[in-house]
């Protein structure tokens, strides 16, 4: 590790350090590590290390070896990172957005270069986009233009007033607008916070808003619906890498650029038989001074709220230890999480195996009384499929081949069941052909429908689809612990029918008298299109050829 990482805190531990990184008596001038355990000439700072020498109670030895494992899972960390930068060129277009004219304010921005264009509130049809590219739609008939490089707004409406480039616009404060308008520069760098897989998105290619969790929750308008359509669309430009949606998107279609879903089993191998502290990255270390007991490793992240059941799960999985999360703040979202979490860990081992903290003594109580192995939850396992396919595999292992009940959740994680209705289904298969997540599947080998409740997210988009009424049904909430939920159970199932001109099995039986139920009436007086209706697509067909030519013959064709 050598000239990757930088360390200094005492003579001591520099020496028996010096081997494996840079140190105070050997530091190279002018170099820039990868992690360091000071602020400076560093890609990753870690001020963790630091927490853990000046608090923890390992003897000198398991000291040197764990300071040693805090540096490799930030190598990791760097390594894993999907993080990137593009350039952004900002143009002069400026719109304004007001019920009054703004002639002063156009004038001055027109004398500087900026070419402006004004609407009121009540013009806006739509409104998408950021820095650089604002997409807007209006009621006026010949506008001047859709696209624009920067706004601003009188009253801007909460959802469009964090975005980067947009400005609200008062009676006190025109010419502070101004000076940040001038004072944007003509190319602006903007660096990726959140990696988006559009391929598993529940609202990709979809006709309708199924899924809008990461929007509701994004409180800084970073993440849009498509001005083209329902597609969910990443503004970078104004992302703050909070992480809050990543652990509310069911798919996983989310994910944090600086330290991605499929590289926790890595980062968290250098923890293993450790108890993990998580602590988010605005509290100062260097201000907590619980002490860490030993066979405790701190961790830190940029935000409590990017975790969810699946990082969770990683982590019990790979230490096969306890999880201990010392915030400040209450986060319900989070604590629904650990709930689902406990709601399992109670049927396996009886007890809670993560611990949320908000205070210092309440946390050095925690690790304290609450650092003892977990090995019924040991399970190594990596794999990229997706969030849900993942957690799926990783409760596979907790179950086994138990029945261990039915648990209850509370929306987060979305977890729940399809029930349906046999005599109105017709095994059209559309529901199989709208689920993202392949929870319901079609089996041609013995003409079923299959349902794996493991992988459900309760989007709902399969009840949308489905052309019959009272069809389909979600039982939100609650999910069975045993091996039936993480195999495709039979929804549903029926013979095929057979060719009323071959005999050739073609279709589901209830489908076929679906269609003649309904079209029988229509061609009563047409026994070809009458037997057509029962025939398959080759005998159909022939059916339809034979009676064009036929018809054609008393015209001496």
């Amino acid at each position: 590790m050598s000239k990757e990482c930088y360390f200094s805190y005492s003579s001591e531990l520099d020496t028996l350090l010096n081997d494996s990184f840079d140190t105070t008596n050997t530091l190279q001038k002018n170099s820039t590590y990868l992690v360091s355990n000071q602020p400076t000439n560093t890609e990753l700072f870690a001020p963790e290390i630091n927490y853990y020498i000046n608090n923890s109670t390992d003897d000198l030895t398991n000291l040197v070896e764990n300071i040693r494992k805090l540096y490799a899972s930030r190598i990791d960390e760097f390594d894993f990172s999907k993080e990137t930068s593009r350039k952004k060129q900002i143009g002069k277009s400026i719109l304004i957005i007001s019920k009054k004219t703004e002639q002063p304010l156009q004038e001055h921005l027109q004398k500087s270069g900026f070419s402006t264009f004004q609407i009121t509130p009540s013009d806006i049809k739509s409104f998408k986009g950021e820095i650089g590219e604002f997409y807007i739609s209006t009621h006026i008939e010949h506008s001047v233009g859709e696209h624009f490089d920067q706004v601003i707004w009188s009253d801007i409406p909460a959802q469009f007033s964090s975005l980067k480039g947009t400005y609200e616009l008062r009676d006190d404060n025109e010419h502070e607008v101004v000076q940040k308008i001038l004072s944007t520069p003509d190319c602006i760098d903007v660096t990726s916070k959140i990696f988006f897989q559009r391929a598993i998105c529940l609202q990709n290619n979809c006709r309708t808003n199924i899924c809008n969790k990461c929007i509701e929750t994004c409180e800084h308008g970073a993440i849009q619906v498509s001005h083209e359509s329902t597609d969910i669309r990443v503004l970078q430009s104004s992302c703050i890498g909070c992480g809050k949606c990543i652990s509310v998107c069911p798919t996983g279609a989310l994910d944090a650029v600086w330290m991605t879903r499929g590289a926790f089993p890595q980062l968290f191998s250098h923890y293993a038989n450790k108890s993990v502290l998580i602590i988010p990255e605005a509290i100062d270390l260097s201000k907590l001074t619980t002490p860490l007991p030993i066979g405790v490793l701190p961790f830190i992240v940029k935000d409590e709220d990017m975790l969810d059941e699946n990082h969770l799960l990683t982590i019990l999985q790979t230490t096969a230890r306890p999880i201990f999360i010392y915030t400040e703040s209450v986060n319900t979202k989070l604590e629904s999480i650990i709930q689902f979490i406990h709601n399992i860990s109670h049927k396996i081992i009886q007890r809670d195996i993560i611990f949320v903290a908000h205070s210092k003594e309440e946390l050095a109580m925690q690790m304290e009384t609450q650092n003892v192995p977990i090995e019924e939850f040991h399970y190594l396992f990596s794999t990229l499929l997706g969030k849900r396919y993942d957690t799926s595999a990783r409760l596979t292992h907790l179950v086994g081949n138990k029945d261990l009940g039915t648990i209850r959740t509370n929306h987060l994680p979305p977890f729940g069941t399809v029930t349906v209705n046999t005599e109105q289904c017709t095994l059209c298969l559309a529901c199989a052909d709208a689920c993202k997540t392949k929870a319901i599947t079609a089996h041609p080998e013995d003409n079923s429908l299959r349902f794996t409740a493991s992988l459900c997210v309760q989007c709902g988009y399969c009840l949308m689809t489905c052309p019959e009424e009272n069809c389909l049904g979600l039982i939100p909430n609650q999910f069975l612990l045993a091996p039936t939920s993480f195999t495709p159970q039979i929804l549903a199932e029926d013979s095929l029918f057979n060719c009323s001109d071959c005999g050739k099995e073609f279709a589901p039986k209830k489908s076929i008298e679906k269609i003649v139920n309904n079209m029988a009436p229509h061609f009563a007086n047409d026994p070809i299109k009458l037997k057509t209706l029962t025939c398959c697509p080759d005998c159909k067909r022939r059916i339809m050829i034979e009676q064009q030519i036929f018809n054609l013959q008393p015209q001496g064709l």
